[in-house]
């Protein structure tokens, strides 16, 4: 049973709900981005000069923000202030704030995925072969995935190394962790959706083998980092056509 209904001047391609679950953003063709109480009232208007594609609230709630056709991301404060401006050299498809807050992840038609402070400075560049059309952080935010037209995953560590790679058949057109950062999911042109076994599995199953070799009293604090992951070949669980 539909109980609001909140309006734009052309198609919308976004919506986010602020963490709260107080707060609702929409992103639209009309180059807009609105905020809505969850009784119908408008309580911001924030403009782009081309149509808005994503929106993301930062998990604080505190921050907004939205990715154009415009080339830009743009971050709001709640009260309608602007608090930077991000730029790429196509239209921005996908933003995603990290679990901590502390970084956004943008993507775009110019075949990169940007990783930038909230202070406007960019910390990371990855690079796919076509255009990339969804980003993702690891619950733990060590993590970034990215689903691109080159058919193609990417696993990222934030620091800028490849860890993985996987593929599809067509166009990949978004990527998401499960709770626990054990499984990725991957949505395709070709008309499947997969999931794979990501770092953070054979993570935990060498933890698990590691303490099995010890006493019930060992601590995960004795073994090094590096000694904690395995990067196998990816491996598919499962292929939904």
């Amino acid at each position: 049973m539909m109980f609001q209904e909140f309006k734009h001047n052309n198609s919308v391609y976004s919506v986010a709900f602020s963490p709260d679950g107080t707060t609702l953003a929409s992103g639209s063709f009309d180059t807009t981005v609105k905020l809505w109480s969850m009784d119908g009232k408008l309580l911001q208007v924030f403009k782009h000069d081309d149509y808005v594609c994503s929106v993301a609230f930062s998990p604080d709630g505190k921050t907004l923000a939205s990715g154009s056709a415009d080339k830009n991301i743009k971050l709001w404060s709640m009260d309608g202030r602007l608090l930077q401006v991000f730029k790429h050299d196509d239209y921005v498809c996908s933003v995603a704030f990290s679990p901590d807050g502390k970084t956004l992840a943008s993507e775009s038609d110019d075949k990169s995925v940007n990783l930038w402070s909230m202070d406007g400075k960019l910390l990371q560049k990855f690079k796919h072969n076509s255009s990339v059309h969804s980003v993702a952080f690891s619950p733990d935010g060590k993590t970034l995935a990215s689903g691109s037209e080159d058919e193609t995953i990417k696993l990222w560590s934030i620091n800028g190394k490849l860890l993985q790679e996987f593929r599809h058949n067509g166009n990949v057109y978004s990527v998401a962790f499960s709770p626990d950062g054990t499984t990725l999911a991957s949505g395709s042109f070709d008309t499947t959706v997969k999931l794979w076994r990501t770092p953070e599995f054979y993570r935990q199953q060498k933890i698990t083998f590691l303490l099995g070799l010890n006493d019930k009293n060992s601590s995960l604090d004795r073994f090094k980092n590096d000694d904690l992951y395995d990067y196998h070949m990816p491996k598919l669980v499962f292929d939904y056509i």
